[in-house]
């Protein structure tokens, strides 16, 4: 067993000797290449933080602006709504007034036509009544006449300037 050992270490002795170099020059590369892939890690992690960072903030804004524009649209319809809604109540008043004061006119207007009416049927029974006593007392009077003379009396037409009763 001991040459066995001994072999062996003559063989590590031969690896060292032929190849320990290399390796130690390997190592100290891979061990420069972790050391600068952590660092170029630790780097992009920091990066990628900041630029995180920046587009989180530039979103937050846009989101503010855009929640500032948005509340500021509809406030304006809102505005805006109230003004219609006040404009159709004033037209709704003024139509609702204009609507009256039609009715008002057409009360009054009937009413005159009425009274117009009225006076003119006043007027026309005056008149007819008036007619009627002429003609009675015309009536009357030929009666009377030819009760008296025993002869017709001469019936003339009236002229047609003539009024009854003049």
């Amino acid at each position: 067993m001991s040459t066995s050992i001994e072999h062996q270490d003559g063989i590590e002795q031969v690896r060292e000797i032929l190849v320990g170099s290399v390796q130690r020059d390997l190592e100290r590369k891979l061990l420069r290449i972790e050391a600068h892939l952590s660092s170029r890690l630790t780097d992009l992690q920091q990066e990628t933080r900041r630029r995180t960072d920046v587009i989180e903030a530039h979103l937050r804004k846009e989101a503010e602006a855009l929640s500032a524009r948005v509340e500021g649209e509809l406030a304006e319809l809102r505005e805006g709504l109230r003004s219609v809604g006040r404009e159709l109540r004033e037209a709704d008043a003024t139509v609702g007034a204009r609507i009256t004061r039609v009715e008002e006119g057409l009360v009054r207007a009937q009413h005159e036509l009425r009274t117009q009416i009225l006076d003119q049927a006043k007027s026309f029974l005056d008149e007819l009544e008036e007619t009627r006593r002429e003609l009675a007392e015309t009536v009357a009077r030929e009666l009377e006449a030819f009760d008296v003379g025993g002869e017709e009396p001469e019936v003339r037409a009236p002229a047609l300037g003539d009024q009854p009763g003049a």
